[in-house]
């Protein structure tokens, strides 16, 4: 029930912060979360309503934050003048049925953002598969770190969306400014993916941490066994995503699904032979490790325009003032 709307929310948040206004959807979804939030403590602990309350809850904001994000949207100033200012929200304005040109450009732009979505849904699950083999109380272990893994990888998230709304918005004004922006990314999700790590290592060794999410003794022991693994894909998993949103700002993102592609083989291969010699749920966080580096790997190989812009955001050109300008712009 609630889909609809969040496909709706989504695409004005995207249209938001493609504008360079991160301010309005933030505002949005952090009053939808709070109504989430009182909903579901009303709904369960004071109505009693368990699951269905709690699910209830989440409905209710999210139609609640579409519906907002649609009205304040439709109440926009639709002049010329006023949607061209900086940062200005897009106002809705019914213009008839997409062009075919519309739903080319659109399509691609999807298609690659679809198919890297999906093809880190299936290396996740694919990861999860390959654990179940070693029995229940392996699968436990690799659950548990694999969620504390993801709740400190949103941590870092922030620069790679970052990255998509800035560099789209200074690659069109000041291309100048681009290369500095890329190093101050980089810079800011490095410090992030190390404080990521180290959180995702006090979480999972704390003994009354640990304790708290499982109380089996053995899923403990060997959730102790994977915290490395762990704690070393987070500290360089930002990069991978930061390269990500950065391609994706620089408006050179048909690659990234054979990025996608190649990573997701490479850990296959791994996980089948993990499976085949028998090396347990270590052996699968070792292939996380492989599939986070796998990525970056794609990204340096196959990234022309990151490697250009990376070069000339760390290199020490003699020719400093030198601008690099974007494709189809004439020096």
């Amino acid at each position: 029930m609630g889909i609809p709307f969040v496909f709706l929310a989504t695409v004005l948040q995207g249209s938001s912060l493609g504008r360079g206004d991160a301010w309005r959807p933030l505002k949005i979804f952090g009053a939808a979360g709070v109504v989430n939030l009182v909903g579901d403590v009303w709904l369960t602990l004071f109505k009693g309503w368990g699951a269905t309350g709690a699910a209830t809850a989440t409905v209710a904001a999210q139609i609640g934050a579409a519906i907002y994000y649609i009205i304040t949207s439709t109440r926009l100033d639709k002049s010329v003048e006023e949607s061209s200012k900086p940062l200005r929200d897009v106002a809705l304005v019914w213009r008839g049925l997409p062009t075919k040109s519309m739903v080319k450009t659109f399509m691609t732009v999807a298609v690659a953002l679809f198919s890297r979505s999906i093809g880190l849904m299936l290396a996740y699950s694919m990861l999860t598969r390959t654990a179940a083999l070693s029995g229940t109380m392996a699968l436990a272990a690799h659950q548990v770190t694999l969620q504390v893994w993801w709740l400190m990888s949103f941590l870092p998230e922030p620069m790679s969306v970052a990255a998509q709304t800035l560099i789209t918005r200074d690659m069109k004004d000041r291309p100048d400014r681009v290369p500095k922006l890329i190093k101050t990314l980089f810079g800011m999700s490095g410090v992030l993916g190390i404080a990521a790590a180290a959180a995702t290592c006090i979480i999972l060794r704390a003994p009354g941490v640990a304790s708290a999410l499982v109380a089996d003794v053995s899923v403990q022991k060997l959730m102790a066994g994977l915290v490395p693994f762990a704690v070393l894909s987070q500290s360089y998993c930002p990069l991978a995503t930061l390269s990500d949103g950065i391609c994706i700002g620089l408006g050179s993102f048909a690659h990234l699904p054979s990025i996608m592609v190649g990573s997701f083989l490479t850990t296959a291969a791994g996980l089948a032979v993990v499976a085949s010699r028998g090396l347990g749920v270590v052996g699968v966080w070792g292939c996380m490790n492989v599939f986070i580096a796998s990525r970056i790997m794609g990204h340096v190989v196959l990234s022309t325009k990151l490697r250009q812009y990376v070069k000339k955001a760390f290199g020490r050109s003699k020719h400093v003032d030198q601008v690099l300008v974007p494709e189809g712009v004439a020096p």
